[in-house]
């Protein structure tokens, strides 16, 4: 798949469901994923193609970010069942994704076979070789701390970090396409611009009315 038909895809629900089929994806795929906006609570990959088309909004500003330092390896931590993961894939980047539930990495690897899924365990170091060119850490941590840093340093000197919410983060570096790169070590924050934290709210409030009004009738 190249990454012009990967766009296609993702605004064509026909058309991401016979890829799904291809993939021989049970249509009854369900499981839940509790984000900090308490967004994606029940997940099917045929029902919520939306899920796909809000992680490819902010992945593809990764895209940028990895060709402009040069990476081609990357890590993809905390990559839940592996959208962002695969999206980096398609776009030619040799992605592990690392998760620490075992059920998100088993659907992971149903539905994205170009990416290698690997088991974190708590408090242990990752089981994997080498270092990559970039970390994308996908927790919704609010302060980069030295532990954090120092943990990630053993696997790249470039990190990606990933803030969800308005947090305004005082941190040297430069901007790139709204990601600050800070150095020693390269360290990059990626937060959500208030516009869109306050779309998504309003957009989850109005879905969570239609479905109080759906089950009550």
């Amino acid at each position: 798949m190249t990454p012009k038909e990967l766009q296609i895809m993702i605004k064509d629900y026909n058309k991401w469901i016979s890829w799904l089929r291809e993939r021989q994806i049970d249509n009854n795929l369900t499981f839940r994923f509790d984000s900090q906006l308490n967004y994606y609570k029940h997940w099917n990959p045929y029902a919520n193609i939306h899920v796909i088309r809000d992680v490819w909004y902010y992945y593809k500003r990764f895209v940028k970010l990895a060709r402009s330092i040069g990476a081609k390896r990357i890590m993809d931590h905390g990559c839940a069942f592996g959208v962002g993961s695969w999206i980096m894939a398609v776009y030619g980047f040799d992605v592990t994704g690392v998760e620490i539930i075992p059920e998100f990495i088993s659907i992971g690897k149903k539905l994205f076979e170009e990416v290698k899924f690997v088991q974190a365990y708590e408090g242990k170091d990752l089981e994997v070789d080498g270092k990559f060119d970039l970390v994308l850490n996908c927790f919704s941590q609010r302060t980069i701390t030295e532990k954090t840093i120092q943990f990630y340093s053993k696997y790249s000197d470039t990190c990606a970090h990933i803030i969800e919410g308005p947090h305004k983060i005082e941190v040297p570096g430069r901007y790139v396409d709204n990601l600050t790169y800070i150095t020693s070590p390269k360290y990059v924050v990626r937060s959500y611009s208030m516009r869109y934290y306050l779309h998504t709210l309003l957009r989850n409030s109005i879905l969570r009315s239609l479905r109080k009004v759906s089950n009550t009738g």
